[in-house]
């Protein structure tokens, strides 16, 4: 008996330290959190790479191009040329890295065709982007996000685009969201005499 509580103590012990370990390789490798080396970051942007490796490289790159960082230059070809990847998640993740940097030629270029996405989301996002660029060729979607009304975040944003972009012909889907009997929170309703403001400010002009 003492010759197998030899073997049963170290098998107990890998079993909790496997117990441990599984858990943790999957938090490891879900996380956007981990900070992925030069060489990873080339691996997760290839086309053939998993989507949610896409996603993990794309999160990191568009977070240091907000900071103003300028590591995600050497990748702008395979961000611009993942605006076209087949899965929409992907898609509507580039479109928002490629609104950090409004100097790129090649990112306005992709975010115009963008406007043209089979998938609104995507579409609604590329769009919000085009705005940082004072791009105003999105306003189109951005008036459809007004009418459907759905999604009262999505609705804040449009009007936060509008208000850099917003042309007269938009005063009629903001103005909808200035009335006190539309259900919608302080905030969307301050957003919009913002955006109402601005949009005659500069018809004025």
């Amino acid at each position: 008996m003492r010759k197998y509580r030899r073997f049963l103590l170290p098998l107990a012990g890998l079993a909790a330290a496997l117990a441990l370990s599984v858990p943790f390789l999957f938090w490891y490798q879900t996380w956007f959190g981990r900070k992925l080396s030069e060489a990873e970051i080339g691996r997760c942007l290839e086309p053939i790479a998993r989507p949610r490796d896409m996603q993990h490289a794309l999160s990191q790159l568009g977070a240091g191009m907000e900071r103003g960082e300028g590591e995600a230059r050497q990748w702008y070809p395979e961000i611009a040329a993942l605006s076209r990847h087949e899965e929409a998640q992907i898609r509507l993740m580039t479109a928002w890295v490629m609104g950090q940097d409004n100097q790129s030629g090649l990112f306005h270029e992709a975010l115009l065709t963008a406007l043209k996405d089979p998938e609104v989301m995507v579409r609604r996002n590329a769009a919000l982007a085009l705005v940082r660029f004072g791009d105003a060729s999105g306003r189109a979607e951005l008036d459809r996000v007004l009418q459907s009304g759905t999604d009262e975040t999505q609705v804040w944003e449009a009007l936060r685009g509008l208000y850099l972009v917003g042309q007269p012909g938009d005063l009629a889907a903001v103005s909808e969201y200035q009335q006190k009997s539309r259900s919608v929170s302080g905030a969307v309703r301050a957003q919009a005499e913002l955006t109402a403001q601005a949009i005659r400010m500069r018809t004025a002009q």
